[in-house]
């Protein structure tokens, strides 16, 4: 097709829109107005969106008939038609109480600038390269050598409409350019995040305000322990600024180290070892005070309040600010040159960088990220509340060993295979529950049908941490309640009497709030594993539900039933509903009742049945006030 046939793509787009806004808006997005002004507007829109159709039938025309001035003049009023029509899908969308509820956050000028040029960017690919495929087609329609539909006449089209050659021609031409125009409007997605990784590149440059150099060859890992005290640890750092002019006469001289550091950092390095992410040597490796270090970390290790480090004092004291602060450097953290460091990552095997990619992945992540522009951190008890909603339906919350293995089944067990993936973490779990005192583990290896109920207790849970389970979803965001109490821990404000011990908690600030949909119908095997859910982790935990009763309890007498009845009529539940819904919030410390369930600690009745268009959300959404 010529050119102009690129404008048609405008009135499609803003009848597609039109369509789509209806579908979600319905009644809503109408006009409440009547009689002739609506007549009017209804009017002048669809002739204002028909102009580039109108004007394209007209070119058609002027071009059949070979008028060269009427084909100018429609040619004008096609492209000054549809570039009007892009202009007001793309700056002039629509506006006002049918169209949005609340008024539009006004952007920056940067952030406007920065929308457009990437739009711009990704339109302006997507059309250039759309011109060299739609010449292609165009190209290879004519070299077929096939009857093309609109250059007949009516006449001739009257004579060969019912021919299998046209038929054919037709039906190709159509074959073809239907996949082109579906390339086309798919391709979208792929400029899109073609333009998101470029616009991610400029993005980070200009963060690290262009200086490529030092993202390529700096020793971000050495950097965490300054950079780490300088903006997360900042407020108690009292080491004193180097003077200028005067040499440092070690690396440590560079440090400015908050004296809370080496205690916040060996928490993180337990936490890890409690996962298995490390074996106990790198664990000695890579802490600050390797003879305060525990081989045998246990889940209420990882609760103890944080002070300052150093090889003389014990981790709960706290030596004056005049005392000096030794600590045993960790060789991750000294500084080394690009050599050594490209020497270490590829030539040879680094035996202070962990073996495991999830552990890889967190150190690099926590340094590249420190090295970011950060807002300063709040300080307890002034820390913002956050909300983390968590939905759940069907999914697994805990593997059993039914699922891991059962004997007697010829393909391979689901563990042999997690064992087989997570070798080196599951060496040091191994390693760990072996270290435990008073507690016997024997070496079964692969010999899964030797395991104790005892071990596969605590198997589940690793296999669990390695699997889309709920677990181990609530686990990693449950991380944020540790996390505040280390900031409470380390840099509360002293002098404010709501944070003195024992008046603020992390609860106060966080919610993991999970959203179990069908925990009503929970049998005693779920019920089981999400109270080991709340026994387990913190206290910032817990679960919204729906619970309902019967207006009219089955198996009563008739006086009783009449008095639900009359009950549910003062509270006016409509007539035809049988049930009465309430939206219900258990915690930790609700009692646990003889079949499981735990005492709701709020039960408010909903307005009705809470599945009114989508079901998971609707049945999520209670959850939020």
């Amino acid at each position: 097709p010529p050119p102009p046939a690129v404008g048609l793509l405008v009135p499609a787009h803003a009848l597609l829109l039109a369509l789509a806004r209806w579908h979600v808006k319905g009644p809503a997005a109408r006009s409440s107005r009547g009689g002739a002004c609506w007549l009017f507007c209804r009017l002048t829109h669809g002739i204002f969106w028909a102009l580039p159709a109108a004007s394209y039938a007209t070119i058609r025309w002027a071009v059949e008939k070979g008028d060269a001035e009427k084909l100018s003049i429609a040619l004008l009023v096609h492209h000054v038609a549809s570039a009007l029509g892009m202009v007001c899908l793309l700056f002039a969308p629509k506006v006002g109480g049918r169209y949005q509820i609340w008024p539009m956050t006004r952007p920056g000028c940067t952030s406007v600038y920065v929308r457009y040029v990437f739009w711009f960017a990704v339109i302006g690919a997507k059309l250039l390269f759309a011109t060299y495929i739609f010449s292609a087609v165009a190209e290879a329609t004519q070299k077929l050598d096939i009857s093309l539909p609109g250059r007949q006449t009516p006449m001739e089209l009257a004579q060969v409409w019912y021919s299998p050659t046209w038929a054919a021609d037709v039906s190709l031409w159509i074959l073809l350019w239907f996949t082109t125009f579906f390339l086309f409007v798919s391709d979208t997605q792929l400029w899109f995040t073609i333009a998101c990784a470029g616009l991610g590149v400029v993005t980070m440059l200009a963060q690290r305000k262009c200086q490529v150099w030092t993202f390529a060859w700096e020793d971000a890992i050495a950097k965490i322990p300054q950079r780490f005290s300088d903006k997360v640890i900042g407020f108690y750092r009292q080491e004193p600024q180097p003077l200028k002019g005067s040499a440092p006469k070690s690396p440590r001289a560079n440090f400015r180290l908050s004296p809370y550091f080496p205690a916040v950092w060996d928490r993180v390095l337990e936490y890890m070892r409690y996962e298995d992410k490390l074996d106990n040597q790198l664990l000695s490796d890579l802490s600050f005070a390797a003879c305060e270090t525990s081989h045998h970390t246990r889940w209420g290790d990882l609760t103890r309040v944080l002070g300052r480090r150093s090889v003389e004092a014990g981790p709960e004291q706290r030596p004056p600010a005049s005392s000096p602060r030794k600590f045993k450097l960790p060789d991750l953290f000294r500084p080394k040159g690009s050599l050594e460091t490209a020497m270490r990552q590829m030539c040879m095997k680094d035996p202070y960088w962990p073996q495991t990619a999830d552990a890889q992945w967190r150190l690099i992540a926590l340094a590249r990220g420190l090295g970011l522009p950060m807002p300063r951190p709040f300080r307890a008890p002034h820390v913002p509340g956050i909300t983390v909603l968590i939905p759940h339906y069907g999914e697994t919350i805990i593997m059993e060993k039914d699922e891991l293995f059962m004997e007697g089944r010829p393909e391979v067990p689901l563990m042999h295979w997690l064992k087989s993936t997570y070798s080196t973490e599951f060496a040091a779990f191994t390693s760990r529950m072996q270290s435990n005192p008073g507690r016997m583990w024997p070496i079964a290896g692969d010999e899964w049908g030797e395991y104790t109920a005892a071990q596969w207790k605590k198997v589940a849970p690793w296999a669990s941490m390695r699997m889309q389970t709920l677990w181990r979803t609530v686990a990693g965001m449950c991380l944020y309640h540790p996390a505040i109490q280390c900031h409470y821990d380390v840099q509360r404000q002293s002098s404010s009497v709501l944070s003195q011990p024992g008046v603020w908690s992390p609860s106060d600030c966080f919610t993991c709030l999970v959203s179990m949909q069908i925990y009503k119908n929970f049998d005693r095997q779920r019920l089981a594993q999400t109270n080991k859910m709340f026994d387990k982790l913190p206290s910032s935990l817990k679960v919204a539900y729906i619970d309902w009763d019967d207006v009219a309890p089955p198996g009563g007498d008739e006086a009783a039933q009449q008095a639900a009845r009359r009950r549910a009529d003062a509270d006016r539940v409509h007539k035809r509903q049988a049930r009465r819904y309430y939206s219900c919030l258990i915690d930790g410390r609700c009692a646990v009742l003889p079949d499981g369930r735990r005492t709701p600690r709020y039960r408010v009745e909903m307005p009705g049945f809470a599945v009114l268009g989508d079901g998971k959300s609707d049945n999520q959404n209670h959850a939020i006030p």
